[in-house]
């Protein structure tokens, strides 16, 4: 048995209307200075930025907050940023750019006289094996190119305070062309050149792959090397003379 059932149709109120009280009026002119002073705060920095102002307190600014470490690249030519590179041009693996070099160095010396330390990140993940893909045709091995990439680098700026020298970002992560993940031995045998060439025994790390992988770890934790392995989670493996 069915039974039909008939609902009447309700119309719905039409939605009330704001008026214009005396407090929305004071909220949208508050909210609208707030929008034009901040139209007046980005126009003026865009119009009064100075870079030698920048150059000159950037770094004594972050000083100032309490930083007293520092990591950057020299070399990302053909990775995210691909602006980085210390020659001539971004292949000119031989050919080092002495000026961009002293101009680096000022920079490094002003980090020296405000306390904080250089962590020079030496590659990142899509150039661990560019030395030896562009110079030898294949990864793995020393390519010569990479020896005096690490000469150059430590002749020029070693002499500095207290610096970190890592092989590599995200090293170990395997991927294709120059991005061929770097083997233990070869990360043990930068380790043990970096050593040889640095004046004072500065700090040798690297940093791993996926934070979750722990092959890095292990395979350099099993024997002694020159190599501590810097960690996103959990530890740092002193260095040893080997």
């Amino acid at each position: 048995m069915t039974v039909a059932v008939e609902t009447a149709a309700v119309d719905i109120p039409p939605p009330r209307a704001r008026p214009w009280t005396r407090e929305r009026i004071i909220g949208h002119v508050l909210l609208g200075l707030w929008v034009l002073a901040g139209l007046c705060l980005v126009f003026y920095l865009v119009t009064a930025w100075n870079p030698e102002l920048a150059q000159r307190w950037a770094l004594p600014y972050l000083s100032g907050l309490g930083v007293n470490s520092m990591y950057f690249l020299t070399m990302n030519n053909h990775g995210d940023g691909q602006k980085a590179w210390p020659w001539t041009g971004p292949d000119s693996y031989y050919n080092y750019d002495c000026s961009k070099l002293d101009q680096w160095d000022v920079v490094f010396a002003h980090m020296d006289a405000v306390g904080i330390m250089m962590h020079v990140v030496l590659s990142e993940y899509e150039i661990q094996s560019y030395f030896e893909v562009a110079e030898l045709g294949a990864a793995g091995g020393f390519a010569p190119s990479r020896k005096i990439y690490y000469r150059e680098l430590i002749a020029r700026f070693g002499y500095h305070l207290a610096i970190t020298w890592n092989v590599g970002e995200e090293n170990g992560m395997d991927g294709t062309g120059y991005g061929v993940g770097q083997t233990t031995q070869q990360r043990k045998d930068t380790a043990a050149y970096l050593r040889q060439l640095a004046y004072y025994a500065d700090h040798i790390t690297v940093h791993n792959g996926p934070s979750t992988d722990r092959r890095v770890a292990r395979s350099l934790t099993r024997r002694r090397s020159n190599l501590p392995l810097e960690r996103r989670i959990r530890r740092i493996v002193e260095s040893d003379r080997g």
